[in-house]
């Protein structure tokens, strides 16, 4: 029997293209996978349209400032968009309240100034989005390809707060959602004069959080707010200003959304520092 000597290199190269072509997958959106489905997620058509206030000549919110959908506003800007993972020839109709004419296209921006001093505030406008879609081997309705769906906003004056009028203490009762079965205890206070531990007034303190017992918000970090009727979302940025290594102050996120009124509350936190990224979750009511 003859014996061929191999370099060590084309055994390599060969273990390496057998890895490659034995790799499985499981990925119904991947051509490659043996479980490829080119209709998924395409079967039938989103309806849920979005709207969130209006940018009013600024620049679109960032990636982070992914509020929950509310139909409630405080302002009179609103800003519309499709629903998200239709087919790129779906076309779109959109009824706004009394228009004469329906407007077509994927997003844009309305003042309802014009409403609000016809019609006052505590006042809803319906809005109806007409979706038409042309047949393809997806669609598990045929009757997709047209559908048509109403929602209504509501305007109103008023808001929804931390600190009801007159206080500068809000204390909630609940739990974290990491320890379901643990009563807890979150209070805000409110700083209107003096300092606190070296931080002048105005600014805020929260008591009882399970990274720090009492938490202190530095006046030179910085950050950025985004938010709607119901949910406030803030980043911090740690980085800028000294921020993390003059004060440790521990947060790069903060969140506060109230679940439908102002006694129920869901408080968010993630915590930022070196070796530590951990996301702090709150749910209680108000006491």
């Amino acid at each position: 029997m003859k014996k061929f000597r191999i370099p060590f290199l084309v055994f390599t190269v060969l273990a390496a293209f057998s890895l490659q072509t034995c790799k499985h997958c499981n990925d119904p959106t991947n051509p490659d996978c043996a479980n490829y489905d080119p209709c998924y997620g395409k079967k039938t058509i989103n309806s849920f349209f979005k709207v969130r206030p209006g940018d009013r000549g600024f620049p679109p919110p960032e990636e982070w400032c992914d509020l929950v959908n509310c139909d409630t506003f405080n302002t009179v800007f609103v800003r519309f968009d499709i629903p998200e993972g239709n087919p790129e020839n779906s076309t779109y109709e959109w009824q706004i309240g009394e228009e004469p004419e329906p407007r077509y296209g994927e997003g844009f921006e309305i003042e309802f100034g014009p409403h609000i001093a016809k019609y006052g505030w505590e006042t809803w406008l319906p809005i109806t989005l007409t979706i038409r879609t042309p047949p393809n081997g997806c669609l598990a309705n045929p009757a997709d390809t047209l559908m048509t769906v109403t929602r209504e906003l509501f305007f109103t004056e008023k808001s929804l707060n931390l600190y009801k009028e007159g206080e500068d203490t809000v204390v909630f009762k609940g739990f974290f959602a990491d320890k379901p079965d643990k009563e807890a205890t979150i209070q805000y206070i409110r700083i209107t004069e003096g300092s606190i531990r070296g931080v002048p007034a105005p600014t805020s303190v929260i008591v009882g959080l399970p990274l720090i017992d009492t938490l202190v918000y530095p006046r030179i970090c910085y950050g950025d707010v985004c938010d709607n009727y119901l949910h406030t979302k803030s980043v911090i940025y740690q980085d800028v200003n000294d921020c993390y290594e003059s004060t440790k102050f521990p947060l790069s996120e903060a969140e506060f959304q109230f679940l439908g009124s102002e006694d129920e509350v869901k408080l968010t936190w993630v915590q930022n520092e070196p070796g530590i990224h951990k996301r702090h979750v709150f749910i209680g009511a108000r006491q």
